[in-house]
């Protein structure tokens, strides 16, 4: 098989992904235990797993599932025993060292329960620095500049011209706790990627991505390097630019074997705000081209319900 495998947008991901489970390994029969899958959540194995059954009609051996944090957590365990660290705690071991390294930063905010709100944001910043592996020299120039002060409150500036320290400082306590943020996790395998045996896995799939972290692409990278992994795509790289970084990253093509025409027609509107949005719309529906009783309005957030069915 491929290293890249890319199915067109308007194919049936599922079905298409056990065509070339069937293709490559027929040899197999009933038993695919020595093939692990990892998607983006939990929902796909269902999926693929019912696919799987309706092909094999009788008792199979099931590959292994996993959502890119439990594949994650899985590959940290092979090396060390880490447990993940709560909210409260993370954001209280966040505040001991700010208490140590940047005191002025607690200025208004010297009890904990204050600083709760600030920890959270500081930790959500570290969290994405660590998820695309930015390393502390990019991180000079941050601090660099937070001494001569950006454009922003006081505090921001403090906090960045700090991060450096609190970063490595966080990570120090999170090791010395055994313990592991979900960045810190990622961090840590990717960087430990070149040790990383998988020898109960013959190849590890990586599904229907389509945003990679930079610790998700050395992972997944280094497993190609030892021509243990695969990578299943949908879409195009001539039409998402996200998917053209990706190919670019792993030597390869993201782009289906045969483009077919829609059999949908998909157009996208924006607004600037969640009450323009439902004025859009208002308006579309109000165009008559869409048979009311017919429509289905999905909304991704609960509180989109009330200015919509007001409009």
């Amino acid at each position: 098989m491929e290293n890249i495998v890319t199915f067109d947008l308007t194919d049936n991901f599922i079905a298409r992904l056990a065509d070339s489970i069937f293709k490559e390994y027929p040899s197999n029969g009933n038993d695919f235990s020595r093939l692990a899958f990892v998607f983006g959540g939990k929902r796909p194995e269902l999926f693929l797993k019912k696919e799987l059954a309706s092909r094999i009609k009788g008792p199979f051996l099931s590959p292994a599932f996993f959502s890119m944090d439990e594949f994650m957590g899985y590959c940290l365990a092979k090396k060390l025993a880490f447990k993940k660290i709560s909210d409260l705690d993370g954001c209280y071991l966040a505040y001991n060292l700010t208490k140590e390294i940047a005191p002025d930063i607690l200025k208004g905010r010297e009890e904990f329960c204050r600083f709760i709100p600030w920890a959270r944001e500081m930790l959500s910043f570290i969290e994405q620095l660590d998820l695309e592996d930015k390393k502390s020299v990019e991180l000079n120039e941050i601090e660099l500049k937070a001494e001569i002060g950006y454009d922003v409150p006081q505090g921001i500036n403090l906090l960045l011209n700090r991060i450096v320290s609190i970063r490595g400082a966080y990570h120090r306590g999170l090791k010395a706790r055994k313990s592991c943020s979900r960045g810190f996790m990622y961090l840590m395998v990717s960087q430990a990627v070149a040790e990383l045996d998988l020898p109960e896995f013959e190849r590890v799939f990586f599904c229907n991505f389509f945003y990679l972290h930079q610790t998700e692409i050395n992972l997944i990278k280094g497993l190609l390097d030892k021509e243990k992994a695969g990578l299943f795509f949908q879409g195009s790289q001539d039409e998402w630019p996200l998917l053209k970084k990706a190919a670019q990253e792993f030597s390869g093509a993201i782009i289906p074997s045969a483009a077919k025409e829609p059999f949908y027609k998909l157009s996208l509107y924006s607004g600037f705000d969640l009450h323009s949005q439902a004025a859009l719309a208002r308006e579309i529906i109000k165009r008559g081209q869409i048979p009311f009783s017919d429509t289905v309005i999905v909304l991704p957030r609960p509180e989109s319900l009330i200015p919509l069915l007001s409009e």
